[in-house]
């Protein structure tokens, strides 16, 4: 009897410790975009590292549905992650001819690519969503400020920053209203993920030094300094969260030794 409790205690002990290494082991890659070059973004210091060439051009990238997508103007491609090589997909259609895409996110809720598109020679900034097969662009709505970057967080909800009214806003995905805004300090130009545990992280231009790295709250705005990334700005972010098949072995071996105890 006291065998066996002591196998249970020693069995949960094994799960509790797989639940808690867990979040550890599932820490994704943060990436960057530098035009012509991607690099890894260290998520604790800010440093940037392994630069792969693209071959092409990408002023935004999104890790959406399993492949990391690029866009230039008009023109999307896909990425390989590992080496940077860019494959082109063809020319995004339904966009003004004067478009240009500047940032893409992905709703993970409605498994949708979303991205904000500026209209050249107008301060006008529009919010579409790209049908990754067709490369069909539907209108969503126009947006009532210059935003020039998106990030979903987790549960589908939608942040941008516009860097010339130094704010942070919650946007509607289904219409681009803005639905709130907080102001943030001094900034010239920023770029966003939401990272590893869904926290809000931003390279940023701060008093002319764009290789600023930071996590914001959402909710108050706070800033908390990672770092820098040694090599200047990046004009897109895109996290590569790791395969949640590691979390699921975790809990099957976990139930596994669970069943085996109480046997």
């Amino acid at each position: 009897m006291g065998y066996t409790m002591a196998r249970k205690k020693a069995t949960m002990s094994t799960v509790v410790f797989a639940l808690l290494l867990a979040p550890q082991a599932m820490a994704g890659m943060l990436i960057g975009t530098t035009l012509d070059a991607i690099y890894d973004i260290d998520q604790t210091t800010g440093v940037a590292s392994n630069p792969r060439s693209l071959g092409s051009r990408a002023l935004a990238i999104e890790f959406a549905d399993g492949i990391l997508y690029g866009a230039a103007g008009r023109d999307f491609t896909t990425i390989d992650p590992a080496s940077g090589a860019s494959h082109a997909l063809g020319t995004v259609t339904g966009l003004d001819r004067f478009e240009s895409i500047y940032d893409l996110s992905w709703n993970p809720q409605t498994k949708t690519l979303y991205a904000v598109a500026h209209l050249g020679g107008w301060n006008i900034d529009r919010l579409y969503t790209i049908d990754v097969v067709s490369l069909a662009a539907a209108f969503v709505g126009e947006l009532d400020s210059a935003y020039e970057t998106l990030a979903f967080d987790m549960s589908g909800t939608l942040y941008t920053i516009n860097p010339h009214a130094d704010a942070l806003a919650l946007i509607d995905p289904g219409t681009g209203a803005t639905l709130s805004s907080i102001l943030l300090s001094p900034i010239r130009a920023a770029t966003m993920a939401f990272g590893d545990r869904n926290k809000l992280i931003v390279n940023m231009d701060i008093d002319g030094d764009p290789s600023l790295v930071f996590y914001i709250d959402p909710v108050d705005g706070a800033f908390s300094s990672v770092g820098a990334t040694g090599l200047g700005g990046f004009t897109s972010l895109a996290y590569i969260p790791e395969p949640e098949s590691f979390l699921f072995l975790l809990l099957g071996i976990g139930l596994c030794l669970m069943r085996r105890a109480g046997s």
